[in-house]
């Protein structure tokens, strides 16, 4: 089952285009789902990808948006959300993509800004992620939907595999 978020058409980065793409919160993955995701998570993110088996509890304990053209997955931001009595709750952003073919329109700041509008509205306060430094790309996407550099984690992934942890506080 899915929430229908937001609809978006017409000129975007610059480049116009004719399709009609859709933001879904998906909170109940059917098979076919399931397996399309794992599939693209792993060509994406290689072995670091999420799986069939982690995909489905991030859709009902986390948060997972889909961005769809023509009912075909072509983006998705997944997060994991935690909160504590002392705590205001936090999530963090441990995958998102856009398919190659649709780069460079201003999508991906798109589905990242409406996803983390959502999440606010669930009581987020605060979005963190990693980045790779390296990943210019994906540090300046981050850097335009607002987040802001707080510091390097070395060997955060083992060693010699840094990363940046970017953060946006939703209530500013």
């Amino acid at each position: 089952m899915s929430a229908l978020m937001k609809t978006i058409k017409g000129n975007h980065g610059g480049l116009p285009y004719n399709e009609v793409m859709v933001i879904k919160q998906l909170t109940n993955l059917n098979s076919k789902q399931l397996l399309e995701l794992e599939a693209r998570e792993k060509e994406v993110f290689g072995e670091g990808g999420l799986n069939r088996w982690m995909l489905p509890v991030i859709a009902r304990y986390g948060f997972l948006f889909g961005l769809f053209s023509d009912e075909k997955i072509i983006g998705l931001a997944s997060f994991t959300s935690r909160g504590t009595p002392c705590r205001a709750p936090t999530a963090f952003l441990i995958g998102f993509w856009i398919n190659e073919a649709h780069r460079g329109r201003g999508l991906a700041k798109k589905l990242l800004t409406e996803a983390m509008r959502e999440i606010k509205r669930s009581g987020v306060d605060r979005v963190e992620l990693t980045v790779d430094e390296k990943n210019e790309t994906a540090v300046a996407i981050y850097r335009k939907a607002g987040f802001k550099i707080k510091r390097k984690l070395e060997s955060f992934y083992g060693p010699s595999q840094d990363r940046l942890l970017l953060a946006i506080n939703l209530l500013q």
